[in-house]
């Protein structure tokens, strides 16, 4: 994929969105419970919404960005471990078909 085509201006959004979630999981280590659950719900009212919104409105609603948006979702509304939450929100980072595409800039 090359960032010169009519996706690229979404792709770099999404990579914004995904640098969002990043920085709240990093942050989720190092606070108190009840900070850790104010940025987790940050995750699921800021960028994890706003992928959806691009999800829908410019990515098709794509099958398989569906699936890794909804077992994000999952293992934060389910509160498990920080390092599970990771593993799922890592899905997002493979170079295939099935992501916003981010990996490749």
């Amino acid at each position: 994929m090359l960032l010169d085509g009519p996706l690229t201006p979404f792709i770099l959004e999404a990579s914004r969105y995904e640098d969002e979630i990043r920085r709240r999981l990093i942050e989720i280590r190092t606070v108190p419970n009840v900070e850790r659950d104010r940025l987790l719900g940050e995750i699921l009212q800021g960028p994890l919404a706003e992928l959806r919104r691009l999800l829908h409105e410019r990515f098709e609603d794509r099958p398989g960005i569906r699936h890794k948006l909804d077992a994000i979702e999952g293992a934060v509304r389910a509160k498990i471990s920080t390092d599970e939450i990771w593993w799922a929100f890592r899905a997002l980072e493979e170079l295939s078909e099935d992501t916003f595409g981010t990996g490749f800039i």
